[in-house]
């Protein structure tokens, strides 16, 4: 409840209720102190419940009789510091309605201000320094209120009464832009005005937004466009293009869910189809060979100045040379690298404490479940209330994307995505954020979990921190997975009979090969491989998960198909390189790649997921044209029903006689679907858990719902990603980490 407007919505209410006491910020939530005679004092406890500020998240109350105190009137006191934290932690929200129309008031004393908000929105997560959430514990201490802002601070019935973040022209934070010959410009109103006319001209501005740079410029440009991936390395992946405003979008026929998730506090970017008439946007160049576009409104009072400024769509995506982490505040060096892409830099003298890139959502395509493919702003950190963790472990996740988890005061904390730790800044970045996190928390972590990759950079930040090991443990990657989802869904402790199905692109298995289409069983705190994906040889290293016809080749097999795709050299190398190879490999991430390469939509990964992309939106042509009654899938190996070489077969003979790739990729996703059907009445599954990038794919969740939802009970990802952002939290959750087994064990000889 730190800063989400608690205190003032308490003191009002204790006004109303004629009541005399205090309401005060600790390290263990909000106190509240007040004399009421029974009736009264369980009327105003419920109505503080039952009436709590929008953005409240409240986990645990109560209400008990102390010893008669003499209040004299009822007042918002002081923060207690010094308490043991004991509370979750506040994400950052967009900007609400109020704020934007009082910067859209030519008579309001806010007008053009690129910084205003109040209890309801604003920066929170990023800019704090210290728990718990008030101005002095965060960046916005550097600004001294002004006589008005802080009359505003202390008036009862002012909608910015005890609002940390307040500020205005007067006293609040300042625009700077900068050009490359060094000019700067501190007019507010002329900074906002330059950078609209500079994203008009064609050019590309790095701006400072509410949770780091972004590079901005026009999305209906295709030659600057191009400009801006030439300039940040960044050949296909798709760019986020922000518009104006909801009504801008009205081609888009978005639903209410995806319109009010937009709109809301979170306002992430949203994945959507794209729609037949697009306007003048340059698609070909913002997200090549796709059907879906990530789209987002302005979260904060600076990018809605400059997107009306401008009135058409911009770029808006993170300001950093790709693989990097985003760029979040002044140096020279920062700045150096702002202008290696952009031409003009629209800077803030406001500190962001704990920079993230925007969070990226879409929703199912017929059932519209919510799916999170990246969890940063707004969303994060994630707070899960488990009883079952000791306090004091430090989870470090996976490599490609990063996050980091800590258990405290009974809590679980998930910090934001954290990008892809192969990458040497990235892996400063999160060393940074790691321990700035536990500073936030006044902890000090006593046990730490890493993968049991040998290799990857968090089993060697383990060392660092335990360089015995005697404090460190190891957690299987899909193991993670499959308890990440599981705790999420409160089915740790079921006793029921759960398959767990983790389907990814890799991961370290125990055997030391590599992992991705498994089947785990659960049952009482115990995970057995029950089955997976039958193996194929893995070879020449990275390339082969950058390269789908490499994964054609090693599942399927040499036949004319596949060696049409290497010249006589190429092939002659690849084939000796997989002969030579013992490593073997189960991941289902390469299947879907294989699947892209047959059907020739593509053999180049120009980033991860790209052919997978592909297959899914082929199969969704077709769904989207026949329905999602259609049901037919290619036969299963009767002797291996996981033998996926037998299915690529089917595929590639129906691809020979010109089938439709639509038709294909959509019976493709039906036969996977049939797969785990089997799967599951073989182990007698009562559950069915899903994780795994893998499960990113909204076709496929959709037909496992449509097809097994009547006869199983399903858990998917809630609040976490499917992807390897969840591997932290299931690191913690780990059996093996976690009390869980041991007090089963406990219960079940106590009942002996």
């Amino acid at each position: 409840m730190q800063g989400v407007g608690f205190r003032p919505f308490v003191y009002r209410l204790a006004l109303a209720f004629e009541l005399k006491g205090s309401v005060s910020n600790s390290g263990s939530g909000v106190h509240i102190y007040f004399s009421a005679e029974d009736e009264t004092a369980q009327a105003f406890y419920q109505k503080c419940i039952a009436d709590a500020p929008q953005n409240a998240s409240i986990s645990e109350h109560l209400m008990e009789v102390i010893e008669v105190d003499d209040f004299n009137s009822f007042q918002i006191i002081e923060s207690d510091n010094s308490a043991d934290i004991n509370l979750g932690i506040t994400p950052d929200f967009a900007i609400c309605d109020s704020c934007k129309a009082e910067i859209e008031q030519s008579e309001n004393r806010r007008v053009d201000y690129a910084f205003n908000t109040c209890t309801e929105c604003g920066p929170r997560y990023s800019i704090m320094q210290e728990v718990p959430f008030d101005r002095d514990t965060t960046t916005m201490d550097a600004f001294p209120m002004c006589a008005d802002c802080q009359s505003e601070y202390e008036n009862t019935s002012d909608r910015r009464f005890y609002a940390q973040t307040i500020s205005c022209k007067s006293c609040g934070v300042k625009l700077n832009l900068i050009e490359k010959s060094g000019v700067e410009i501190s007019d507010q109103t002329v900074c906002i005005n330059k950078t609209a006319q500079a994203i008009s001209a064609g050019q590309i501005v790095a701006v400072k937004g509410l949770t780091g740079y972004l590079f901005c410029c026009d999305a209906t440009n295709a030659k600057v466009i191009q400009t801006l991936r030439d300039r940040k390395h960044r050949s296909h992946k798709p760019f986020a293009v922000m518009f104006p405003d909801l009504n801008s979008l009205s081609e888009f026929k978005l639903s209410d869910s995806e319109a009010a998730l937009l709109t809301g506090k979170v306002s992430p970017v949203l994945i959507t189809a794209i729609p037949e008439n697009s306007g003048e946007l340059g698609l070909d160049q913002i997200a090549p060979q796709l059907s879906q576009l990530g789209v987002m409104l302005p979260n904060s009072p600076l990018m809605h100045l400059i997107c009306q400024a401008f009135g058409k769509p911009i770029i808006a995506t993170s300001a950093n040379i790709s693989g990097s982490p985003i760029v979040a505040n002044e140096s020279e060096t920062s700045i150096q690298q702002l202008f290696s892409v952009a031409d003009l830099v629209l800077s803030h003298n406001r500190e962001i404490t704990f920079p993230q890139d925007d969070s990226v959502v879409k929703f199912t395509p017929q059932l519209k479940r919510h799916i999170i493919l990246r969890r940063s702003r707004g969303l994060a950190p994630n707070i899960f209330d488990v009883n079952t963790v000791e306090d004091g472990v430090l989870a470090l996740g996976a490599e490609l994307k990063g996050s980091f988890a800590m258990s405290h005061s009974r809590r679980t904390f998930v910090s934001q995505y954290a990008g892809n730790l192969l990458n040497y800044d990235n892996q400063e970045r999160f060393k940074e954020q790691a321990y700035r996190f536990q500073q936030l928390l006044k902890t000090t972590p006593k046990r730490f979990v890493s993968d049991l990759h040998p290799e990857q950079f968090c089993q060697q930040l383990c060392l660092e921190l335990d360089p015995s090991g005697i404090n460190t443990q190891k957690v299987q990657h899909h193991e993670a997975h499959f308890t990440a989802v599981l705790a999420e869904n409160e089915l740790l402790e079921s006793d029921q009979n759960i398959l767990g199905i983790v389907w990814d692109g890799t991961g370290f298995g125990t055997d030391g090969n590599i992992w991705g289409g498994e089947f785990f069983s659960y049952k009482q705190g115990e995970i057995t491989r029950v089955d997976h994906i039958d193996e194929y040889t893995h070879f020449a290293g990275d390339k082969f998960s950058q390269e789908p016809r490499l994964a054609a080749l090693s599942i399927f097999g040499r036949t004319d198909l596949v060696e049409s795709k290497f010249t006589d050299k190429e092939l002659d190398v690849y084939l000796n390189r997989m002969n030579a190879s013992d490593l073997k490999s189960t991941s289902m991430g390469r299947i879907f790649d294989a699947v892209s390469s047959i059907l020739g939509l593509t053999d180049y990964n120009s980033y991860e997921g790209f052919a997978a992309m592909l297959v899914e939106q082929k199969a969704q042509e077709y769904f989207a044209t026949i329905g999602y009654d259609f049901d037919l899938t290619f036969e299963l190996d009767s002797s291996s029903k996981t033998n996926m070489s037998y299915v690529l077969k089917q595929i590639a003979k129906a691809a020979s006689n010109g089938e439709k790739s639509s038709l294909i990729a959509a019976k493709f996703h039906n036969t996977l679907v049939q797969l785990i059907d089997q799967i599951a009445a073989e182990n007698q599954a009562q559950v069915l858990a899903f994780s795994g990038g893998c499960f990113q794919n909204g076709i496929l969740c959709d037909l496992i719902e449509m097809r097994l939802g009547k006869r199983f009970q399903l858990a998917f990802h809630k609040q976490l990603s499917p992807n390897d952002e969840n591997i932290s939290f299931g690191q913690l959750m780990h059996p093996t980490v976690t009390p869980i087994q041991q007090t089963i064990q406990k219960l079940h000889s106590i009942c002996a």
